[in-house]
C-alpha cells in the first residue's frame, strides 16, 4: 500500500496522500502532543506509525479517521523511523539517545 500513498506530519496534524491521484486522501488532528515523524507500518499497510513526544502512535487511517493508539515509547521526541519490511518491525530514533526495535 506505502507504493500507492505517502504520508506526512506536522506538529498539528497526519495526512495520507494518494500518489496517482494527486490528493489528501485521510487527514488526522493532533491532540495535543505535536507529532514529528511517521512512517507506515510494515505488516500492516493501512496503519501510520506517528512519533511525538514521549510516544508513538498507530493511526489506522482507513478504519479510524481520527483516532489513534498511542503509546509510551520514549523519554523525549522520536525524531524519526525506519523500517524493515521484510522482518515486519520498524526502529525508532528518540531525542533521549535511545534506538527501538518495535514489532
Amino acid at each position: 500500500m506505502s507504493e500507492n500513498y505517502m504520508a506526512f506530519v506536522s506538529e498539528g496534524s497526519g495526512r495520507i496522500w494518494s500518489v496517482s491521484e494527486g490528493k489528501c486522501l485521510h487527514e488526522l488532528y493532533s491532540s495535543g502532543n505535536k507529532f514529528q515523524s511517521c512512517t507506515f507500518h510494515p505488516g500492516y499497510a493501512q496503519v501510520l506509525v506517528i512519533g511525538s513526544y514521549e510516544f508513538l502512535e498507530l493511526w489506522n487511517f482507513m478504519f479510524q479517521s481520527n483516532i489513534t493508539c498511542p503509546y509510551n515509547a520514549h523519554a523525549s521526541i522520536i525524531s524519526s523511523f525506519t523500517d524493515f519490511p521484510s522482518k515486519g518491525t520498524i526502529a525508532s530514533v528518540s531525542l533521549d539517545q535511545w534506538i527501538k526495535i518495535w514489532r
